[in-house]
């Protein structure tokens, strides 16, 4: 009985310590596991604090940077960590650079006063050339570009533009996207409706053989705007109009206008032009410079019956660029038989002729003219040049394009990269211009 007794006593015994057994290994088992617990709370936590001191370093740099544009930091250590500087060790001042200030309106037109420019098709964009022309930029006088985004063939907008406005910018070159505006073959095949018509029937077309869009189509207008919008979106400064008239040459008799009623004038139907596109592109971009190219004929006559009437466009245009090419004036203009052989006087008269009316307007720094940089009439060398510029500085211009169909300019005919504005260039160029006509 009492073996039996004590037996049944010893097994529960060992079921007791059996149980304690257990118990206590899952007393230890929770305890590491809130142990764990603890230590990752205590990691998360830690992370969190380092992360928004992180926070709190950065936006206090940024704002030093912002004030100051200037931060002392610690220089990097070898293994590329952060090394602590010891006693008497100065951390280097790194100069943080800010965003340029942004370019305000007057700072452009003055760029723009000052443009000495060549002109540059779009086929030289895309070939071999436009590299030459880029290195001639860089070593040269030239300040700025006048490259074609829309002529009688088409409108020019592709990656290599971007990329050469990429690059131009960044020789801080002054960008002038030239719009051929009436004269378009392009569009006599896209939208006819708009172009001038032949009494004979079809389209009517000039001695060249070029078609001619209705100077008083609304819907020309807007298309226009439309290319010249999209210049603006590509990086140009300015926007430059070229054939911006009613046609010239050719049989003007036999034209049929679609649009033009013919009771307004033609000054006053380009006029309504100018304005409707210099209030769109205000609108736009009001920081866009616009230009109109004018013959230098317009400087000595008011009304040559193209619409081009220089008191009602200096409203509407930053800058009216005459082209005052000598080898385009009639023999006998200015008692010449040959006005190419004559730049400077050809050019000075042709701008005194309107030098009362601009000064009475205020409007002697909107002129900027084309100079000519090819051979017709005359060879157009470096002598011939400098006397086209004396003419413009004499008349009291710092601004100047040249053009030349293709493209071929010569740097004998440039003066070297601009120092102090130019002043010793244009100083050089006055005393042998003035040699010259001694």
């Amino acid at each position: 009985m009492h073996k039996i007794a004590y037996a049944k006593y010893k097994a529960e015994q060992k079921t007791r310590q059996r149980d304690q057994l257990f118990m206590s290994k899952n007393h230890h088992r929770n305890a590491e596991a809130e142990r764990k617990s603890d230590l990752s709370d205590m990691r998360s936590r830690t992370r969190l604090f380092v992360s928004l001191a992180l926070v709190l370093l950065t936006a206090s740099i940024t704002l030093a940077v912002w004030r100051t544009g200037i931060v002392r930091v610690f220089s990097g250590s070898g293994d590329g960590g952060v090394s602590i500087f010891g006693a008497g060790e100065v951390a280097p001042d790194i100069i943080v650079p800010q965003e340029a200030p942004r370019e305000t309106r007057e700072q452009k037109l003055e760029r723009a006063r000052n443009a000495r420019g060549i002109y540059i098709t779009q086929s030289t964009v895309r070939s071999k050339k436009m590299e030459e022309l880029f290195t001639l930029i860089k070593d040269t006088e030239l300040n700025a570009v006048v490259i074609d985004v829309k002529d009688g063939d088409g409108v020019f907008f592709d990656d290599k533009l971007k990329e050469w406005i990429s690059r131009l910018k960044k020789e801080k070159i002054w960008l002038i996207a030239r719009v051929m505006v009436f004269q378009d073959n392009k569009l006599a095949k896209d939208n006819p409706k708009v172009m001038l018509h032949n009494k004979q029937g079809g389209l009517w077309k000039n001695y060249r053989g070029w078609y001619w869009v209705d100077p008083a189509s609304q819907e020309a207008w807007k298309y226009n705007l439309d290319v010249v919008k999209q210049a603006i979106d590509y990086g140009f400064d300015e926007v430059n109009f070229d054939y911006i008239r009613f046609p010239s040459d050719g049989a003007l008799s036999n034209i049929v206008y679609p649009f033009w009623d013919g009771v307004a004038s033609k000054s006053v139907v380009m006029t309504s032009f100018f304005k409707y596109m210099d209030e769109e592109v205000e609108q736009y971009n009001p920081d866009t410079m616009l230009s109109i190219d004018v013959f230098g004929y317009v400087f000595l006559t008011k009304d040559i019956n193209i619409g081009q009437d220089l008191s009602m466009m200096l409203p509407y245009f930053d800058f009216v660029c005459p082209m005052v090419y000598p080898s385009h004036y009639y023999a006998g203009n200015f008692g010449f038989a040959n006005p190419a052989e004559h730049p400077y006087e050809v050019i000075q008269k042709t701008f005194e002729k309107q030098k009362a009316f601009l000064d009475e307007q205020g409007a002697v720094l909107k002129v900027r003219p084309w100079l000519q940089a090819f051979d017709m009439g005359a060879a157009y060398d470096a002598r011939m040049v400098d006397l086209e510029k004396k003419a413009a500085y004499d008349f009291g211009l710092s601004g100047w394009l040249l053009w030349n169909a293709r493209n071929t300019y010569r740097k004998s005919i440039l003066e070297p990269e601009e120092t102090d504005n130019n002043t010793t260039a244009i100083i050089n160029i006055q005393d042998n211009a003035t040699s010259s006509l001694k």
